[in-house]
Protein backbone atom coordinates (compact mmCIF):
# COMPACT_ATOMS: atom_id res chain seq x y z
CA UNK A 1 0.00 0.00 0.00
CA UNK A 2 1.58 3.66 -0.84
CA UNK A 3 1.45 6.52 1.16
CA UNK A 4 1.59 8.66 -1.84
CA UNK A 5 0.01 11.91 -0.71
CA UNK A 6 -1.88 13.68 -3.94
CA UNK A 7 -2.95 17.89 -3.80
CA UNK A 8 -3.52 20.26 -6.18
CA UNK A 9 -3.14 24.02 -5.96
CA UNK A 10 -3.62 26.80 -8.24
CA UNK A 11 -0.10 28.74 -9.36
CA UNK A 12 -0.18 32.63 -11.71
CA UNK A 13 2.65 33.46 -13.37
CA UNK A 14 3.20 36.37 -15.98
CA UNK A 15 6.11 37.91 -17.74
CA UNK A 16 6.88 40.81 -20.02
CA UNK A 17 9.75 40.87 -22.23
CA UNK A 18 10.46 43.98 -24.24
CA UNK A 19 13.61 44.20 -26.66
CA UNK A 20 15.23 47.30 -29.61
CA UNK A 21 15.60 45.06 -31.99
CA UNK A 22 18.16 47.20 -34.07
CA UNK A 23 18.75 44.95 -37.01
CA UNK A 24 15.86 43.66 -39.53
CA UNK A 25 14.98 39.87 -40.06
CA UNK A 26 15.98 39.21 -36.15
CA UNK A 27 14.95 35.53 -35.52
CA UNK A 28 13.44 34.78 -31.65
CA UNK A 29 12.78 31.47 -30.08
CA UNK A 30 10.66 31.97 -26.79
CA UNK A 31 10.20 28.82 -24.29
CA UNK A 32 7.85 31.52 -21.90
CA UNK A 33 4.75 29.28 -22.15
CA UNK A 34 3.14 27.00 -19.29
CA UNK A 35 3.37 23.39 -20.06
CA UNK A 36 -0.13 21.23 -20.40
CA UNK A 37 1.06 18.13 -18.86
CA UNK A 38 -1.06 15.18 -17.05
CA UNK A 39 -0.28 17.14 -13.50
CA UNK A 40 -0.60 20.86 -14.85
CA UNK A 41 -3.82 21.91 -16.56
CA UNK A 42 -3.85 25.35 -17.68
CA UNK A 43 -6.84 26.54 -16.79
CA UNK A 44 -5.99 29.96 -18.84
CA UNK A 45 -3.74 32.03 -20.37
CA UNK A 46 -3.03 35.15 -22.70
CA UNK A 47 0.17 35.60 -25.24
CA UNK A 48 0.27 39.35 -26.49
CA UNK A 49 3.06 40.10 -29.17
CA UNK A 50 3.39 43.77 -29.70
CA UNK A 51 3.64 44.76 -32.64
CA UNK A 52 1.40 41.86 -33.91
CA UNK A 53 3.47 39.08 -35.84
CA UNK A 54 3.07 36.08 -37.59
CA UNK A 55 4.42 33.17 -35.04
CA UNK A 56 4.81 29.45 -35.00
CA UNK A 57 4.61 27.30 -32.14
CA UNK A 58 6.19 24.29 -31.46
CA UNK A 59 5.55 21.51 -28.62
CA UNK A 60 8.42 19.10 -27.82
CA UNK A 61 6.97 15.42 -27.14
CA UNK A 62 9.34 14.31 -24.65
CA UNK A 63 9.19 17.75 -21.93
CA UNK A 64 5.60 19.05 -23.03
CA UNK A 65 7.64 22.42 -23.61
CA UNK A 66 6.24 24.97 -25.73
CA UNK A 67 8.65 27.01 -28.38
CA UNK A 68 7.14 29.89 -29.94
CA UNK A 69 8.92 31.42 -32.76
CA UNK A 70 9.15 34.62 -35.04
CA UNK A 71 11.00 37.11 -36.80
CA UNK A 72 10.90 41.11 -35.81
CA UNK A 73 11.78 44.21 -37.66
CA UNK A 74 13.63 47.18 -36.71
CA UNK A 75 11.96 48.62 -33.56
CA UNK A 76 10.48 47.96 -30.16
CA UNK A 77 9.30 43.71 -29.57
CA UNK A 78 7.06 43.42 -26.77
CA UNK A 79 5.90 39.91 -25.68
CA UNK A 80 3.44 39.31 -23.02
CA UNK A 81 2.09 36.58 -21.21
CA UNK A 82 0.45 35.24 -18.25
CA UNK A 83 -1.31 32.10 -17.26
CA UNK A 84 -2.93 30.34 -14.45
CA UNK A 85 -2.11 26.02 -14.23
CA UNK A 86 -3.76 23.89 -11.69
CA UNK A 87 -0.67 21.75 -10.24
CA UNK A 88 -1.20 18.23 -9.05
CA UNK A 89 1.55 17.41 -7.22
CA UNK A 90 2.34 13.67 -5.42
CA UNK A 91 4.69 12.97 -2.77
CA UNK A 92 5.76 9.57 -2.09
CA UNK A 93 6.96 7.99 1.04
CA UNK A 94 11.27 8.25 0.11
CA UNK A 95 11.50 4.89 2.02
CA UNK A 96 9.19 3.51 -0.85
CA UNK A 97 11.28 5.14 -3.64
CA UNK A 98 12.96 2.45 -4.71
CA UNK A 99 15.39 1.71 -7.96
CA UNK A 100 14.60 -0.04 -11.38
CA UNK A 101 17.12 -1.79 -12.81
CA UNK A 102 18.12 -1.20 -16.03
CA UNK A 103 16.58 -4.21 -17.81
CA UNK A 104 12.60 -2.54 -16.76
CA UNK A 105 12.95 0.58 -17.34
CA UNK A 106 11.06 2.44 -19.78
CA UNK A 107 13.14 3.06 -23.63
CA UNK A 108 11.86 6.67 -22.78
CA UNK A 109 14.31 7.40 -19.89
CA UNK A 110 17.35 5.13 -20.97
CA UNK A 111 18.99 8.55 -22.90
CA UNK A 112 19.41 9.60 -19.52
CA UNK A 113 21.64 7.00 -18.14
CA UNK A 114 24.16 8.10 -20.96
CA UNK A 115 27.05 10.45 -20.63
CA UNK A 116 26.46 13.96 -22.29
CA UNK A 117 27.90 17.40 -23.13
CA UNK A 118 27.12 18.73 -19.97
CA UNK A 119 27.04 15.85 -17.69
CA UNK A 120 29.95 13.56 -18.17
CA UNK A 121 29.13 10.82 -16.08
CA UNK A 122 31.90 8.45 -17.56
CA UNK A 123 34.61 10.98 -16.40
CA UNK A 124 33.04 10.62 -12.56
CA UNK A 125 32.15 7.61 -12.64
CA UNK A 126 35.09 5.75 -10.64
CA UNK A 127 34.16 8.73 -8.09
CA UNK A 128 30.43 7.95 -8.07
CA UNK A 129 31.39 4.30 -7.12
CA UNK A 130 33.97 4.70 -4.46
CA UNK A 131 31.68 7.13 -2.70
CA UNK A 132 28.52 5.74 -3.76
CA UNK A 133 28.08 2.37 -4.78
CA UNK A 134 27.65 0.93 -1.67
CA UNK A 135 24.55 2.88 -0.45
CA UNK A 136 20.93 1.65 -0.50
CA UNK A 137 19.45 2.29 -3.77
CA UNK A 138 17.14 4.30 -4.56
CA UNK A 139 15.88 7.33 -2.29
CA UNK A 140 18.45 7.25 -0.25
CA UNK A 141 21.80 6.50 -3.05
CA UNK A 142 20.08 10.10 -4.86
CA UNK A 143 19.77 12.03 -0.98
CA UNK A 144 23.16 11.27 -0.44
CA UNK A 145 24.60 12.37 -4.22
CA UNK A 146 22.48 15.43 -3.38
CA UNK A 147 23.93 16.01 -0.24
CA UNK A 148 27.42 15.65 -0.67
CA UNK A 149 27.41 18.50 -3.91
CA UNK A 150 25.42 20.07 -1.43
CA UNK A 151 28.56 20.02 0.85
CA UNK A 152 31.69 20.13 -1.23
CA UNK A 153 30.41 22.30 -3.80
CA UNK A 154 30.16 26.56 -2.89
CA UNK A 155 27.55 28.26 -4.80
CA UNK A 156 29.68 31.48 -6.23
CA UNK A 157 28.41 33.76 -8.72
CA UNK A 158 29.43 34.22 -12.14
CA UNK A 159 31.89 31.16 -11.28
CA UNK A 160 31.00 29.38 -14.44
CA UNK A 161 29.96 29.97 -18.18
CA UNK A 162 28.07 28.42 -21.12
CA UNK A 163 30.69 25.83 -21.45
CA UNK A 164 31.36 24.67 -17.58
CA UNK A 165 30.49 21.24 -17.35
CA UNK A 166 30.15 18.66 -14.35
CA UNK A 167 33.58 17.66 -14.43
CA UNK A 168 34.57 21.30 -14.46
CA UNK A 169 32.60 22.06 -10.87
CA UNK A 170 33.46 18.56 -9.65
CA UNK A 171 37.22 20.10 -9.89
CA UNK A 172 36.72 23.61 -9.21
CA UNK A 173 34.18 22.97 -6.59
CA UNK A 174 32.52 25.98 -7.35
CA UNK A 175 29.58 27.19 -9.12
CA UNK A 176 25.78 28.32 -9.69
CA UNK A 177 22.51 26.85 -9.23
CA UNK A 178 22.83 24.49 -13.44
CA UNK A 179 26.37 23.20 -11.87
CA UNK A 180 25.23 21.66 -8.95
CA UNK A 181 22.47 20.42 -11.09
CA UNK A 182 24.54 18.78 -13.84
CA UNK A 183 27.51 17.34 -11.43
CA UNK A 184 24.23 15.12 -9.15
CA UNK A 185 22.93 14.48 -12.78
CA UNK A 186 26.31 12.91 -13.63
CA UNK A 187 27.21 11.79 -10.56
CA UNK A 188 23.07 9.69 -10.40
CA UNK A 189 23.63 8.46 -13.94
CA UNK A 190 27.32 7.06 -13.23
CA UNK A 191 25.52 4.76 -11.23
CA UNK A 192 22.61 3.86 -13.24
CA UNK A 193 19.81 6.11 -12.21
CA UNK A 194 18.35 7.81 -14.99
CA UNK A 195 18.27 11.59 -14.29
CA UNK A 196 18.03 14.86 -16.34
CA UNK A 197 17.84 18.32 -16.57
CA UNK A 198 14.26 20.32 -15.72
CA UNK A 199 13.22 23.88 -15.02
CA UNK A 200 9.92 25.31 -13.65
CA UNK A 201 8.99 28.05 -11.08
CA UNK A 202 9.31 28.01 -7.52
CA UNK A 203 6.45 28.83 -5.15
Amino acid sequence: MSDKTVTTMRMGYSVELTYRVNQPGADFLFNVQAASTGRQRIVRESLEISPSLPCQEYVDRDSSARLLRLRADIGTLIVRYGCAVDLTHAWDDPADVTQTSICNLPGEVLPFLYPSRYCESDRLSEFAHQHFATLPQGFTRAQTICDWVQQHVAFTARSSGGSTTAADTFASRQGVCRDFAHLMIALCRALNMPARFATGFDY
